[in-house]
Order: C-alpha cells, then sequence, then structure tokens
C-alpha cells in the first residue's frame, strides 16, 4: 500500500517544549492538519501518532517563519537550523480533531491541531537552543527517523508480495520498527518533561523507551541527563555507561557522564571524558567549555581558559562561554578582558543578568559606581531573586552614601539568602559605620559561623568590640584574622599591642 504524503516527522517536535507560559505577550496561534496511511503490519496507535507528528511538522513550517521575525527583531542570532528547532520547541499543541477513514485495504489517519507560541518563551528557549548544541540532536533524530520509516515502506512493500509463510517474520520486523518509533516518542515525552524540571516523571518516561528499545543508546543516554538534574549521580554514570557500551561513538554520554562525575568533584574522570567526547567529535563547542569548567574547579585557570578560547572559536554566538572566560579574566584581575566579554554575552543575549551583575561588580571594583548601579538594576530586573546583585548594589549604595538603601539591598539578599556570609559580613560594616554596634556584632558573627575562615570579618568583628572597649575581644578577632593571613588584622593586631 502507498502512503498518500512522504512525512519528515522528527522526534524532537517537542525537544525544547512546554516550559511554562507568562501572560505577558500576545500568542500565536496556528492551525495545522496531518494525515498518515496505515499499511499491512502496522498499528492504529502509532498510525495516528505518526499523523499528529504530520501535523506538528506543518505547524512548524509557519512557526518559524514567526519565531525567526520575532528573533530579528529582539536581536537574538540564530542560524536557520536553530530557528527549525526553536519553532518546533515552543510550540503548546491541542488536538482540535481527528478520524480514520477507509483507504484501500487500510486505514486514512486524519488529525487537525492547534499549536500556541508564546513569544516570551522564544528567548529563554533560544538559549537553550545555543547551549545544548539542540541543532545536533534534531539532525540526529530526524536522520532516525528517515531510516526507520523506510525501513517500514520496504517492509510493507515486502509484506504486499510475500506468501503466507514469510509474513509473520515480515510483520515482526515491523512491530519492532514501530517499537523504535514509540520508544523515541517516550525520549521526546521525557524531554519535554525535563525541561518543566518534572525530573522523576521525565526518567519514567525515558523507562518506557528502554522497554520499548532496549538497544536505544540515546534512550539509556537521556535518561542519564534526567538522573544527573535529580542529583541521582550514580545512576546517571550508569546509564550513561550503559549508552557508551550500545554505542561507543556516542559523544553525548561520554559528555553526560562528565558532568555526573564534576558534580561529584570527581575531575580527573570528569576531565577524562569530555577528552573522550572532544576525541570521537572535536567540534562540539560545549564539551570545551564544559571541561573548562572543570579545569577551573581544580583551579587550572589557564587549562580553562584554553578552553573557553576554543569553545568561542568553533561557536563564535556562545554566550555561556564568553560568560565563563569573563568570570577567569575577573578572577585574574584582568578588568578590560572581562568588562569586553560580559559586554559581548550581553550583546548576545540581553536577558540573561549574570553578565549584568558580574559587570557591575567590576565597575564597583573599578569605582564607577554609575556603572555599576545601571548594571545592576538590569540585572535585578531580569532577576529579582538575584542575591550577589543585591549584595553589590548594597555596597554600590554605600559607597555613594545611601546607607539605609545599602542595608536594604543587604536584608534582601540575606532574605534569599540565609547563609549568604558576604551580605552579613557588609550590613556589619554598614551598622559599624551608622553606629549599631550590637547589630554590626550579631551580622559579623553570623558570618564567620557560616564561613569560619572569612578572614575581613573576624576584623571587622574585631573593631567593633574595639568601639566597644572590649580589646580583649577585639585582639583575639584581629589575631584570628592574622593567623588567615589577612593584613588588615595584623595590622590592627599589631596596632592593639603597641
Amino acid at each position: 500500500m502507498k502512503r498518500k504524503i512522504k512525512i519528515f516527522l522528527p522526534f524532537v517536535i517537542v525537544l525544547l517544549s512546554a516550559l511554562p507560559f507568562i501572560a505577558t505577550a500576545e500568542v500565536k496561534e496556528i492551525i495545522a492538519e496531518g494525515t498518515y496511511n496505515m499499511g499491512d503490519g502496522e498499528t492504529p496507535v502509532t498510525a495516528e501518532e505518526k499523523a499528529l507528528l504530520a501535523a506538528k511538522r506543518n505547524a512548524v513550517e509557519e512557526a518559524g517563519t514567526y519565531v525567526e521575525s520575532y528573533s530579528k527583531v529582539n536581536n537574538f542570532v540564530l542560524t536557520k537550523d536553530e530557528v527549525k528547532v526553536l519553532a518546533s520547541g515552543v510550540m503548546e499543541v491541542s488536538v482540535l480533531e481527528k478520524k480514520r477513514t477507509i483507504f484501500g485495504d487500510g486505514f486514512n489517519f486524519w488529525v487537525k491541531i492547534k499549536a500556541k507560541i508564546n513569544p516570551d518563551t522564544i528567548s529563554s528557549m533560544a538559549r537553550k537552543v545555543k547551549e545544548e548544541d539542540a541543532v545536533e540532536e534534531f539532525n540526529k533524530v530526524k536522520d532516525a527517523y528517515d531510516k526507520s520509516q523506510k525501513e517500514i515502506d520496504g517492509l510493507k512493500k515486502q509484506l504486499a508480495a510475500a506468501k503466507d509463510a514469510d509474513k509473520v517474520k515480515l510483520e515482526q520486523k515491523i512491530t519492532a520498527e514501530e517499537n523504535i518509533f514509540k520508544a523515541n516518542q517516550w525520549i521526546e515525552k521525557g524531554k519535554s518533561l525535563l525541561n518543566k524540571g518534572d525530573f522523576e516523571v521525565a526518567i519514567s518516561a525515558y523507562t518506557k523507551a528502554i522497554e520499548m528499545d532496549p538497544a536505544s543508546s540515546r534512550a539509556y543516554n537521556s535518561r542519564s541527563w534526567a538522573y544527573c538534574e535529580n542529583k541521582q549521580y550514580q545512576e546517571a554514570v550508569q546509564d550513561a555507561t550503559r549508552a557508551i557500551e550500545l554505542d561507543s561513538q556516542n559523544h553525548g554520554a561520554y559528555n553526560n557522564r562528565g558532568i555526573a562525575f564534576r558534580r561529584q568533584k570527581i575531575y580527573d574522570k570528569a576531565i577524562k571524558d569530555y577528552s573522550s567526547a572532544i576525541l570521537i567529535n572535536s567540534e562540539v563547542a560545549f564539551y570545551y567549555n564544559n571541561r573548562g569548567n572543570v579545569y577551573l574547579d581544580m583551579k587550572d585557570p589557564n587549562r580553562a581558559l584554553m578552553d573557553y578560547d576554543r569553545a568561542i572559536k568553533i561557536k563564535p554566538d556562545y554566550v555561556l562561554a564568553y560568560t565563563n572566560r569573563a568570570g577567569v579574566y575577573e578572577r585574574q584581575k584582568m578588568f578590560d578582558e572581562a568588562l569586553a566579554d560580559y559586554g559581548k554575552s550581553i550583546s548576545l543575549n540581553a536577558r540573561d543578568a549574570k553578565p549584568y551583575a558580574r559587570r557591575a561588580e567590576i565597575y564597583r571594583i573599578k569605582n564607577e559606581l554609575d556603572k555599576a548601579l545601571t548594571d545592576v538594576n538590569q540585572a535585578l530586573v531580569l532577576n529579582p531573586r538575584y542575591a550577589d546583585a543585591y549584595n553589590t548594589r548594597g555596597i554600590v549604595q554605600r559607597r555613594k552614601g545611601n546607607i539605609d538603601a545599602a542595608i536594604d539591598d543587604y536584608n534582601s539578599a540575606i532574605a534569599i539568602n540565609p547563609d549568604y556570609a558576604f551580605a552579613y559580613n557588609n550590613r556589619a560594616y554598614v551598622y559599624m559605620t551608622k553606629g549599631d554596634l550590637d547589630k554590626a556584632i550579631d551580622d559579623a558573627t553570623r558570618a564567620v559561623k557560616i564561613e569560619p575562615q572569612y578572614a575581613t570579618a573576624y576584623v571587622n568583628r574585631g573593631k567593633v568590640y574595639l568601639k566597644q572597649g572590649n580589646k580583649v575581644q577585639a585582639k583575639e578577632d584581629f589575631s584570628k584574622a592574622c593567623s588567615l593571613r589577612n593584613n588588615d588584622g595584623c595590622k590592627e593586631l599589631k596596632a592593639l599591642s603597641k
């Protein structure tokens, strides 16, 4: 039996979908239809799913035009392939109608859908597409589907001409191919759940995929990532290892296992896995970025910089790599280089709070307070629960003489992160300058309780004790700071000892 139309049905239609919509912009609605002609050996359930995917494919074409236009207006730098993946990811699909009719010796399945696109999700999705190498995944799924559907088409032709003795084996082969299709459907459901943060349910979906196709390296690798996100690192390592056993060229599995090792602080194994991923495919930017992160964890900034450089060379619009490289420059006090990279990150994605917050911190260090305030305010517009940004703004406000505003910002930082030692110490300093010495001691004490090696907090508390006339406690705090190699502590101790 011949099909009415040839269908390209990427399983990755829901690759990045199902993030919660924010009703602050007009929602785009697309109506689309899809059909599939079921042949001998196929099941109605699978045929209906293929008709649904055909409708989604047709919706993606119009969605891509909308996403491309929206992206240009909002200065998102996207390739044509990335637009296609993003369009498939931002659609929320509901079935309006469906029916089946007799077609020759089989059935024709027809589905009509409504696909909604909320523009407010496009920017967050765009970053995922950029940083998770979703285009490669999209193409892999497309190729897998094409291969599977070609195999089914061939088997159906053989089945039509086969003798009764051969039909059973051919039908079994068609069933096996349908199981692969179903497995990939479960993988995509898992991906959608993963994006929503439903890690345990996503794990269940991937487990279903494995049940349908136990030889699927992709299914094991997908479940590995879900386990990793759910902080089940041993299970993540086991699944990634199984994925590699099934496909030794699965570089994504090496990457996922590397992430699981890194989160367990098993840095040597993480480096080895990232290097293996790079050896298989040296043109995936985020493998270098991930390995750079481990080198940074291992306090090897020079190797980290080399990997970030390589990631950016491969992917010049890789926002995260610019932000990470800027962080290394910042630690090395190469502020001009750091400012340039944070600026590049912002130019590529103006809706990410971190580059603004970090650039504000550098401007604070350089005492360019107005620039710092502008950036940190923008960071807080983008992420109102950014504790570090409140802390930075508190310092800027204090330096500008806005003491009460500074206290308000430290309060906000601590409300978000009750174990924020820096914010307690900074608030202690402001209380000390205001003369609220008891509050200052309480905050400095809280800071050293959270971070027992926090030398500056000991110095501040020692100064408060000195203001209270408690030289014994002051000397004890200055001694502690000096033992931690804090120059201010040593100077205060020396002055007190005279």
